[in-house]
């Protein structure tokens, strides 16, 4: 296992340049997170660098850090493995149906994510399905184009309800596990193509499911614990009671919630301001917390009297759940704000994209999908279009925070002629 300097961010304007710390030299980050010999691509001979970094036959480096926690170690190697199958890792699998009226040929979904990579794929013309294989820690912009009434168009661009409001741009934050992430049926809706579920639901399919480890083997999952005991600092409860005889209690109760895999995002069906899979969890403690209460020598009159505790105990352990989402190491569950939308898909929702970088007049399209001149041919085919500050390949991603600036696949760090995606396919021999 080797260490690796930590880094301020994943992505940056510009190639890195190194810093010098005052321990000696940081190493840089020079290519694409999985690129360890930097020629621009994730293949076998890459695995092979991970695994000298791992072994530490040679220094570490960012781009063998696959899962960004500062070591190379034998999971980037997994992870490095995975990427190059294209199943997993830095590659997550996308399938959707696209529903669109009428006959429509030769039509394909187009991707740009945010560092300017494009990503195409075929729609079946019999079932409207399509698969795309998109790189992760970056978000993407979608569209459906193809040749319609003899010109090549972009016909909608895809969104993402999220609440009340909409995102249209993908993110995908972690490293994939190699689960598909199943759009479903995709409807036409004037100039969108609108997915149906929520884009926290969609995320919450792909993150690891409940961690059931229990070292303590008291049947009560490790990571549930801490949730459970705070029952015991409500008012009313005795200030020496039995937690772990609570915990018993539920027992039973969770491994039946645990049975039904509930998905550990924010999404919340009921509208009651609390995460449906903690509805479940807050289910089983309530049904334990009268005998509990008993066996602990609480005193009640009445049964009013013990259902008042109940709900005392009930409402000081929701007002726990937030800050318990937060210890979960899950991007899902974070939402400073509490208005169900996990923090790290705010920023697309405030502009309809990343900031602007990929919507630079906010109208919710993806500029590369638009058709400034109303020429019948979209921007990202149309030589009369070119995002501010320059934008060689009309994805509509400038140069500046382009890592592809010809859109030939090849990143301008690996490619001889950065700006010429003809050469580069002379150079591969194609």
């Amino acid at each position: 296992m080797t260490n690796v300097m930590s880094k301020t961010a994943y992505w940056t304007a510009a190639m890195c340049a190194c810093a010098l710390l005052a321990a000696g030299a940081a190493p840089c980050q020079e290519g694409w997170l999985g690129d360890v010999n930097l020629d621009g691509r994730t293949d076998v001979l890459d695995i092979q660098g991970g695994i000298s970094q791992a072994v530490g036959a040679a220094a570490a480096s960012f781009e063998a850090d696959v899962d960004e926690n500062d070591e190379v170690n034998i999971l980037d190697v997994q992870h490095l493995i995975n990427t190059t199958l294209g199943v997993g890792g830095l590659m997550q699998r996308v399938q959707g149906f696209v529903d669109i009226p009428g006959n429509m040929p030769r039509l394909r979904v187009i991707a740009i994510s945010h560092e300017g990579q494009r990503v195409s794929a075929e729609i079946d013309p019999e079932t409207g399905a399509f698969e795309l294989r998109l790189r992760t820690r970056t978000s993407w912009a979608m569209a459906v184009c193809g040749r319609i009434q003899g010109q090549w168009r972009c016909l909608a661009t895809f969104e993402f309800p999220v609440g009340q409001a909409t995102s249209c741009t993908l993110p995908l934050p972690r490293l994939s596990r190699g689960v598909t992430l199943r759009l479903g049926t995709v409807l036409l809706e004037h100039n969108r193509m609108r997915v149906e579920q929520e884009l926290q639901t969609l995320l919450g399919s792909l993150e690891k499911p409940a961690d059931r480890t229990d070292r303590n083997g008291n049947g009560v999952p490790d990571f549930i614990e801490p949730l459970l005991r705070r029952a015991a600092d409500a008012p009313g409860v005795p200030a020496q009671a039995d937690v772990d005889a609570l915990l018993a209690l539920t027992a039973e109760c969770i491994e039946e919630w645990l049975a039904q895999e509930p998905m550990l995002d924010l999404t919340d069906e009921e509208g009651n301001g609390m995460p449906d899979f903690v509805d479940g969890l807050l289910a089983c403690l309530k049904d334990a917390l009268p005998e509990w209460l008993r066996t602990q020598g609480v005193p009640a009159t009445d049964m009013s009297g013990r259902e008042r505790l109940v709900a005392a105990v009930m409402d000081h352990v929701r007002q726990t759940v937030k800050a318990w989402l937060g210890t979960l190491d899950r991007d899902s569950l974070i939402d400073a704000d509490d208005d169900g939308v996990p923090d790290f898909i705010q920023p697309q929702l405030s502009t309809g994209s990343l900031g602007g970088v990929m919507d630079q007049n906010g109208n919710l399209t993806p500029d590369f999908a638009e058709d400034h001149d109303g020429d019948g041919v979209p921007n990202i085919d149309d030589e009369d279009w070119h995002a501010g500050g320059g934008d060689h390949d009309r994805d509509g991603v400038a140069d500046v925070l382009d890592w592809d600036d010809d859109n030939d696949g090849i990143p301008d760090y690996a490619d001889d002629s950065p700006l010429d995606p003809v050469a580069a396919l002379a150079t591969q021999g194609l």
